[in-house]
């Protein structure tokens, strides 16, 4: 027969408390951005939006950063 002591009371409230975090966790890591992303990966493929073309001004300074790195 069950007997509902303090302690098993206690016991059943800290397995709910814990239940409802762990619940609360799992469901606040569902984020809108995340459930947009490619779930899939290829290699070598960029499949964001297309980057607008470097600026005559952006290029130089990029060129002149690699050359600094040689």
């Amino acid at each position: 027969m069950l007997t509902f002591d303090g302690q098993n009371v206690r016991h059943g409230r800290s397995i709910l408390v814990i239940g409802l975090v762990g619940l609360g966790c799992a469901v606040g890591g569902c984020s809108r951005e995340e459930k947009s992303r490619p779930l899939s990966f290829e290699p070598g493929v960029y499949r964001g939006d297309k980057l607008p073309a470097l600026t005559d001004d952006e290029q130089k300074k990029l060129q002149q950063r690699g050359t600094l790195q040689r």
